[in-house]
Parts: structure tokens; C-alpha cells; sequence
């Protein structure tokens, strides 16, 4: 507006999946940008989302789990 205030509004279904998430990853933005390959952002996000699961210490992919995962054809 004209004093220079931003006003923004998130979709209320946005809200909801935020509201309900329950895996969350703090990114840090050196390192992202680090990243040459589009392929290790996605490993980096994927495992910092899993930094801090309580009960779950390890997970299996398959090669087409991995693939679809990070986006890979």
C-alpha cells in the first residue's frame, strides 16, 4: 500500500497442510547454493527433512523410490 506495507494472505488449504505437517527440515541457504546439481539439493532437502526423525533411524529405497523421489526420469 502507500506506506510501504506488504499484506499477503495464504490459501486457507495451504494452511491446513502446514498445519498438519509433521516433518519439517531447516535448509540452510549456503549450502543449497553450493549445490551444483539439481539432484543433490534434492538428497540435501530429503535428508534434512529426516535429520530428526525420532523412530525411524534408517530407509530402503529402490532404484524407481530413489528415481521418483528426486525427480529423475
Amino acid at each position: 500500500d502507500e506506506k510501504g506495507l506488504l499484506y499477503y494472505r495464504l490459501d486457507p488449504e495451504l494452511r491446513r497442510i502446514i498445519q498438519d505437517s509433521r516433518v519439517f527440515g531447516r535448509l540452510r541457504k549456503e549450502v543449497m547454493f553450493a549445490f551444483t546439481s539439481k539432484y543433490a539439493l534434492a538428497l540435501y532437502e530429503m535428508g534434512e527433512k529426516r535429520r530428526n526423525m525420532q523412530f525411524r533411524w534408517s530407509e530402503t529405497f529402490d532404484v524407481a523410490e530413489l528415481r521418483e523421489l528426486l525427480g529423475v526420469k
